[in-house]
């Protein structure tokens, strides 16, 4: 946390009680990672989640744009082919739960509805836990991409042109999704601009979420920076 001092008044401070980074913006490996952690054995929850992802975002963009065609499951979800679990748009984690409670109501066998009762609970879990406040917080749920690139990437730079991450306080397998979606959106965004905007990545502590032993850590932080690396020094 020395880097706050360092740098002063040209630098933003981003700590876990400000930032905002909303959890739709997170890959679904990324989102996985938060949800289920190293939990063991959730393969049934995780191909579930995958599933009702994308009927998320549909009823989020059916609200947005009431044109927009869709087909109605008969589990009440609405779905469109447009949307893909990884598709970047705002969703509601409030219906995720309403159709997992919704396809509960209509299992009857017990093997069948364990999954997505656990499922239920570990997402609960999170939203109730202080600590991913960041992710899940008012507003999270609204398109303000825009307004989190700005921030991060300082556009414009309004005499900052500095962002400090003091990931203090995150829980360690937070942590490396954090420098995940940072490091991906870093150059996600300086290839879409076409270089036009000059990003310079600091990483401290490296070791901890990119370990030389590349059986450890994080797969897709591993990815985001080996690819800063390679290609987004060019």
């Amino acid at each position: 946390n020395e880097y706050a001092k360092a740098f002063g008044d040209r630098a933003e401070i981003i700590n876990l009680d400000n930032l905002d980074l909303p959890f739709w913006l997170f890959t679904f490996k990324e989102f996985c990672a938060v949800i289920f952690g190293s939990a063991p054995d959730v393969d049934e929850e995780v191909d579930i989640l995958a599933e009702l992802i994308p009927l998320a975002k549909a009823r989020y963009g059916v609200n947005r744009n009431r044109n927009l065609e869709l087909s109605v499951r008969k589990d009440g979800a609405k779905e469109s082919p447009i949307y893909s679990v990884d598709t970047p748009t705002p969703y509601r984690i409030s219906d995720i739960i309403d159709i997992i409670d919704k396809r509960m109501g209509s299992l009857e066998l017990r093997h069948a509805l364990l999954p997505y009762k656990r499922l239920k609970a570990r997402i609960e879990s999170v939203l109730l836990d202080s600590r991913y406040s960041f992710m899940f917080g008012r507003g999270a749920a609204q398109d303000q991409m825009a307004a989190v690139l700005g921030r991060l990437f300082r556009i414009p730079v309004d005499s900052k042109p500095i962002a400090i991450a003091e990931l203090t306080g995150i829980p360690a397998e937070t942590m490396n999704v954090l420098v995940s979606v940072i490091c991906r959106l870093a150059f996600d965004f300086a290839r879409r601009t076409g270089g036009r905007v000059p990003i310079t990545i600091v990483c401290e502590e490296a070791h901890r979420y990119i370990p030389s032993d590349w059986k450890l850590g994080f797969e897709p932080t591993r990815r985001a920076i080996a690819r800063i690396a390679k290609e987004g020094r060019k």
